[in-house]
């Protein structure tokens, strides 16, 4: 759950590193009308409030249509798959997440633009006037302001993974660190790198300046002019290959732990959802194949959704993180007896058939003992256990 958060908050990342040129690009055009309120008397603070109401704007409209979007996705995608596993779709809108998730995209976007927005401090309206961007962009790069920005999106792009984290604070807060530091890392490498690339077509297109195109000559040229946006421009497409790649290892490495942690004997192919009267003429099936190496072993399932917990809504139980997965329908299971792989670490196997036994997660999840009721709902039929 972690990973996938902070996966999310890479492409969120990459999304406001737009949000932040498009901000850029945007004050540009806007430099008659700076120019213009400075002189009527407007400070720098109110033309910057200006523009970070606008930038807010635009953030919780990106963040409401992310909403919908995954709102139509979570009540679409059951009815897909709802042919190939017999679990009925079930919509449920959980609010501490869509805040979450809004909160999040807002306070990125503002960050990213923090940088822009600044810049309009140390830009003076007869500057501005007079075209002279290439003295007003060296002096801003130059202010403390730019730098403490840089410090405060780091910071904040560091609360957020941590606030994202399950886990103790501890936990939360060493991740927050190590996402912040290797993020920084990773930007001044990226952007180290397009700098020296930028640096070497500058030098190439001055060398060959008579030999090359002039549409070539015009368009390298057009990369270092003032004001452009290449560098940020190739730090956000080095950010969103790093994205890429970083999920893809972390796919390859999982696999190859599986495949090594895995038991001796361990089954490679699983088949799902076999009906009652399929079972036999599967068994004939597979006895047929040649390469299977043992009987098939199969177990019995059914879906079910707990309903309370010793009398307690299972709504009302505060499950936060991971542990809202047991507010959802779940496949359970039974066996004939104990099965060799499983140890009993509190009460007794089963003995009686409205006994259960629970899984470590789900004991520490649901907060169960020996001797705790579950209430049941499968098919339209309530059961204790």
């Amino acid at each position: 759950t972690t990973f996938l958060s902070l996966v999310s908050l890479i492409a969120l990342i990459v999304g406001a590193l737009g949000v932040a040129m498009a901000m850029h690009s945007h004050l540009q055009q806007r430099l008659d009308s700076i120019a213009i309120m400075k002189c009527m008397g407007a400070t720098s603070s109110a033309v910057m409030r200006i523009y970070a109401l606008q930038t807010l704007g635009l953030g919780i409209a990106g963040g409401t249509l992310g909403i919908l979007f995954g709102a139509a996705v979570q009540a679409m995608f059951p009815i897909l798959i709802a042919r190939y596993f017999p679990v009925a779709p079930e919509f449920r809108f959980y609010w501490p997440s869509v805040i979450q998730g809004l909160a999040t995209g807002v306070l990125t976007t503002i960050l990213f633009t923090l940088p822009p927005l600044l810049s309009i401090r140390d830009i003076r309206p007869v500057l501005i006037l007079r075209r002279e961007m290439a003295e007003a962009r060296k002096r801003w790069k130059r202010s403390l302001p730019s730098i403490a920005a840089a410090v405060l999106i780091l910071l904040g792009l560091g609360g957020i993974a941590a606030w994202l984290t399950e886990g103790s604070g501890q936990d939360a807060a060493r991740l927050g660190v190590f996402f912040a530091g290797g993020l920084a890392v990773s930007l001044l490498s990226l952007y180290g790198v397009a700098w020296l690339l930028l640096w070497s077509l500058r030098k190439i297109q001055k060398r060959n300046s008579g030999r090359m195109p002039v549409g070539l000559r015009q368009g390298i040229a057009n990369l270092y002019r003032p004001g452009n946006q290449a560098e940020a421009v190739l730090v956000a497409l080095g950010v969103g290959v790093m994205f890429t790649l970083t999920i893809y290892l972390v796919q390859k490495q999982m696999l190859d732990q599986l495949t090594a942690s895995a038991p001796p004997g361990m089954a490679n192919v699983f088949l799902i959802d076999i009906r009652a009267h399929q079972k036999d003429d599967l068994l004939q099936l597979l006895k047929a194949q040649k390469g299977i190496q043992g009987d098939p072993d199969l177990l019995a399932a059914v879906a079910a959704r707990i309903t309370r917990v010793s009398g307690t809504p299972v709504a009302e139980l505060g499950l936060k993180g991971f542990e809202r997965r047991f507010l959802q329908t779940r496949t359970v299971t039974w066996y004939e007896k104990q099965p060799d792989a499983t140890e009993v670490l509190q009460g007794l196997w089963p003995a009686h058939e409205d006994d259960i036994c629970v899984g470590e997660d789900a004991a520490k999840g649901l907060k169960l003992s020996p001797g705790a009721e579950l209430e049941w709902t499968s098919n339209g039929r309530d059961f204790r256990t």
